[in-house]
C-alpha cells in the first residue's frame, strides 16, 4: 500500500546519498581530506579577531597552525563570547552566530556554545551519513512514522544579549527541505514543548505516540529518559489509553494492557537509536526488555553539544569518524597529540576538534578507544569523560574505572542494575567509596556481596587505587541498595541542577566529595 511517510522519508534520504558517498571517499584519504578542511578554516577565518589574535595569516600546514594555537579550554573563549555577546561581528568565524547553544558545566554554570550555519552543515553532513547508511541496513526503519526525542526546556530562561539561546529541536541540524520534510513525518509536533511539568509532558508525549500505530523508528539520546517514558506509561496506562482519540486504536491497547512489549504497541517500530556505551551501557538490557525481541537497538554515535565525532556504520554499533565534518586531533594517554590517520588500534585518546563553529583545538573532553583499524578506517568507542575524576587521598580513581566496574557486574552477577552511581565519601579518620544501587529486582545479601567483591578486584587493578587501600588511607568500597525511584529523582535533580533537557541528560558513574549532596538527590 503507497505511504506518503514512506515516499517523504524516502525523498529525504535519498538527499543524503551524496553525504555517503563523499564520506566512503574521504575514509580512504582521511590525511588529505582533514588537511583540506583545516586549510578551509583558516584562511576563511584569517580575518576574525581571533585569526588575528593567532596569526592565522602565517599559518601555511599544520605544524604553524599547532605552533600558533594551543589546545583550547572553554574558559579561553570567554572573552570572544563576550564580544559576540555586545554584538561584534566576525569574533571567532566569518559568520555570525545563528544562536548559542547551552550546554552544563562543571559547577552548574552553562556554558555557551556558537552555532553558525557551516557548523548545523557540519552537523547536518554527518547526520545524513548515518540516516542514509541506517535506511540502506534496515529499509523498514523508515517505513513508518519517526519519534526523535526533544525535551520541553526545563533550564533556566538564559540570555545573551541579542543571539537566541538554544535550538528549538534536533531537526534544526537540517536543511530547509530535511525540516519541512521532518514535520510531515514526525509522530510528535512541537505543540509539546509548553508543558514544563515532567508528568504532563510525559502523558501528552505518550497519547500522541500511542495514537500513531506506524512508529516505525526511535531516535533519543539517552536510553534512561526512554524508560522514564516506559514507566511512566505502564503506571498510568489506563489514564493514558483513555486520551486516545480513535475507538479502534483504544480498544485494542485496552486489550495488549499495561504489561505489553513497545513492538506490541507498534508493531512497525524497528530501530531504537540510543547511547549504549559509557555509563549508558546499564540500561541496555532493561530497555531491550520493554521494547521487545524484535525490536534493536543501534549505539548512537559520539554527537557533543561542540560537534559531531563518531557515526554509526552498522546496527550494532560500529562508529567511525564524521570524516567530512570538522578537524579532529586526539591526545594520546601520554599527552602526545596525533591526527585521524595517525592512530593505531587500541590507543586510548582525548578528543580534540576544530569546527566551523569557532572553537579551535578545543578539548572536548570526551575519551575515546580506537577498537580496530581496518583499511585505514578507525572503529572507536566512546570510554567517558576524562575530566570526571575523583581524589580523595590519592587513588586517582576516573569513570573508566566505574565503566569497567559495570561492565563485570553486568557480565557476572544476574540482576538487572536500573541505578549504579559512585561517589567519594570522607568521615572522621576514614575515607572510602560508596556504591548506591538501585535494582530492578530484589537482591539479597550474596548478590551484594558478589557486587561489592568484584567492585574492589576491579577497581584496585588501579595500581594508586590498590596502595590507598593498602596502606589504610582508603577504606574498601561499600554498597548501598536503594529504593526504587532513586534513578528518577536523581536524574530530574541533576538536570535541574546543571540546567539541560532531561531528555540530553546523561548521569555520570563517578560523583566527587560532595557531588550529590550539592544537587540534593535525597536519600
Amino acid at each position: 500500500m503507497f505511504s506518503l511517510t514512506a515516499f517523504l522519508n524516502k525523498i529525504l534520504i535519498c538527499s543524503y546519498k551524496n553525504y555517503f558517498k563523499k564520506h566512503q571517499r574521504a575514509s580512504q584519504s582521511i590525511e588529505r581530506v582533514q588537511s583540506d578542511k583545516l586549510k578551509s578554516y583558516i584562511n576563511k577565518n584569517a580575518h576574525t579577531v581571533f585569526g588575528r589574535d593567532h596569526n592565522f595569516y602565517s599559518i601555511k600546514n599544520y605544524q604553524s597552525f599547532i605552533k600558533n594555537v594551543p589546545l583550547t579550554e572553554y574558559e579561553d573563549y570567554k572573552s570572544y563570547l563576550n564580544k559576540i555577546k555586545t554584538g561584534q561581528s566576525h569574533v571567532l568565524t566569518f559568520e555570525n552566530p545563528i544562536c548559542v547553544e547551552p550546554t552544563s558545566g562543571s559547577s552548574g554554570l552553562p556554558k555557551f556554545i556558537p552555532y553558525t550555519q557551516t557548523l548545523l552543515k557540519e552537523f547536518e553532513i554527518g547526520i545524513g551519513v548515518w540516516i542514509y547508511k541506517l535506511f540502506k541496513l534496515s529499509p523498514k526503519t523508515f517505513y513508518g512514522k519517526q519519534y526523535w526525542v526533544t525535551t520541553p526546556p526545563l533550564r533556566k530562561n538564559y540570555e545573551f544579549g541579542n543571539i537566541r539561546v538554544g535550538l528549538h529541536n534536533d531537526t534544526e541540524y537540517l536543511s530547509k527541505m530535511g525540516r519541512l520534510i521532518m514535520t510531515q513525518t514526525m509522530s510528535i509536533d512541537n505543540s509539546l514543548m509548553k508543558f514544563n511539568d515532567s508528568d504532563d509532558f510525559f502523558k501528552q508525549t505518550l497519547i500522541a505516540l500511542l495514537n500513531d500505530i506506524n512508529l516505525s523508528f526511535i531516535s533519543a539520546w539517552s536510553p534512561s529518559f526512554l524508560l522514564q517514558l516506559d514507566s511512566f506509561l505502564r503506571k498510568n496506562y489506563n489514564q493514558i489509553v483513555s486520551g486516545i482519540s480513535n475507538f479502534q486504536r483504544r480498544s485494542e491497547l485496552l486489550r495488549l494492557g499495561e504489561n505489553s512489549t513497545w513492538k506490541e504497541y507498534w508493531k512497525n517500530l524497528e530501530i531504537v537509536s540510543c547511547w549504549t556505551d559509557a555509563s549508558s551501557v546499564i540500561w541496555k538490557k532493561s530497555l531491550l526488555k520493554s521494547l521487545g525481541k524484535s525490536v534493536r537497538i543501534q549505539p548512537k554515535g559520539l554527537l557533543a553539544t561542540e560537534g559531531i565525532i563518531t557515526i554509526p556504520i552498522d546496527i550494532k554499533g560500529t562508529h567511525v569518524l564524521s570524516v567530512l565534518s570538522h578537524f579532529y586531533e586526539f591526545k594520546l594517554l601520554d599527552n602526545s597529540v596525533v591526527r585521524a590517520h595517525e592512530l593505531k588500534s587500541h590507543d586510548i585518546a582525548t578528543v580534540i576538534i576544530t569546527t566551523g563553529g569557532g572553537l579551535y583545538r578545543y578539548n572536548t573532553h570526551d575519551l575515546v578507544k580506537v577498537n580496530n583499524v581496518r583499511d585505514g578506517i578507525c572503529e572507536f568507542t566512546f570510554l567517558g569523560r576524562d575530566n570526571k575524576t575523583s581524589d580523595l587521598v590519592g587513588e586517582k580513581l576516573n569513570e573508566q574505572h566505574v565503566v569497567e566496574l559495570l561492565e563485570v557486574i553486568n557480565e557476572s552477577v544476574g540482576i538487572e542494575i536500573n541505578c549504579f552511581i559512585i561517589e567519594g565519601v570522607i568521615e572522621v579518620n576514614s575515607a572510602y567509596y560508596l556504591a548506591h544501587i538501585e535494582a530492578n529486582i530484589p537482591v539479597d545479601d550474596s548478590q551484594l556481596n558478589q557486587i561489592q567483591t568484584l567492585s574492589e578486584k576491579v577497581l584496585r587493578k588501579n595500581i594508586y587505587y590498590d596502595q590507598a587501600i593498602n596502606s589504610g588511607q582508603l577504606k574498601s568500597l561499600k554498597i548501598q541498595l536503594e529504593q526504587k525511584g532513586f534513578h528518577q529523582k536523581l536524574l530530574k535533580n541533576y538536570s535541574k541542577f546543571h540546567n539541560i533537557k532531561l531528555g540530553d541528560t546523561k548521569l555520570p558513574l563517578l560523583f566527587g566529595l560532595g557531588e550529590l549532596n550539592k544537587i540534593s538527590y535525597g536519600n
